[in-house]
C-alpha cells in the first residue's frame, strides 16, 4: 500500500489545499479580530490531513480512491466548521484550550474516518 500511495501524494496535497484551505482562509481572515488567532493554530489546517495520510500509509486494507474522496470531503467540511466555531466563541479567557480541543477533535475525526469508513468499491 505504501508504494501505491506515494504516487498520488502530490495530487492529494493539492486536493487538500483546494478543499481545506480555500474555504478556511476567508473564515480565518474575516474572523481574525474576533478570534485573535495564534500562530500555532495553523496546525489545525495541517495535522488532520497528515494524520489521515499516515494512517493510509500504514493501511493494508486496500482502500480505493473512493475512500479518499469520501474521507477528504468529510474532513474538508470539518476544518472550516472548526474555524467558524472558533470565531463564534471569540476570545475567551483561555482560548488556547478551545483551540487545542478543536485541533484534537479534527485529528480524531481524521483517524476515525480512516478507521470507520470501510473499503468502498472504485
Amino acid at each position: 500500500m505504501v508504494e501505491n500511495f506515494f504516487g498520488p501524494l502530490p495530487g492529494l496535497a493539492f486536493t487538500w489545499v483546494a478543499l481545506f484551505l480555500i474555504p478556511s482562509v476567508p473564515v480565518i481572515f474575516f474572523g481574525r479580530h474576533r478570534a485573535q488567532w495564534q500562530f500555532w493554530e495553523v496546525t489545525a489546517l495541517v495535522l488532520p490531513y497528515w494524520s489521515w495520510v499516515i494512517c493510509n500509509l500504514v493501511d493494508e486494507s486496500g482502500k480505493s480512491l473512493s475512500n479518499v474522496a469520501v474521507e477528504l470531503i468529510c474532513l474538508a467540511i470539518a476544518v472550516p466548521l472548526a474555524a467558524l466555531f472558533r470565531v463564534a466563541i471569540g476570545h475567551p479567557r483561555r482560548r488556547w484550550i478551545v483551540s487545542a480541543v478543536l485541533i484534537g477533535a479534527l485529528v480524531s475525526l481524521a483517524v476515525s474516518l480512516w478507521a470507520l469508513v470501510p473499503a468502498l468499491p472504485e
